[in-house]
């Protein structure tokens, strides 16, 4: 997962591009869902903890030769030819 303040949150901005680690899900009582969304306390690799916006936090895929396939099945994407399809 990376870290990303799309330029808006200055205390972090130097963040951007981080690797980050979900801790948990925030509850109802920590933020107002309503209003702004699911937030999430994170952990960057320094070891420094904050809380995010959901839209923040990007998933990543690390790089697959050409043929080969992603472990995690459940967000598993086939890279042969070039097409980027879920595999099931």
């Amino acid at each position: 997962m990376v870290f990303d303040t799309h330029g808006l949150d200055t205390s972090l901005n130097a963040r951007t591009g981080q690797n980050v680690t979900i801790i948990r899900e925030l509850t109802s009582k920590e933020c107002d869902i309503e209003d702004v969304g699911r937030m999430y306390r994170i952990k960057f690799d320094d070891g420094y903890e904050t809380d995010a916006f959901e839209d923040e936090l990007i998933l990543t895929y690390a790089y697959k030769p050409k043929g080969e396939r992603y472990a995690d099945r459940r967000t598993e994407k086939s890279m042969v030819n070039g097409s980027n399809q879920t595999v099931r």
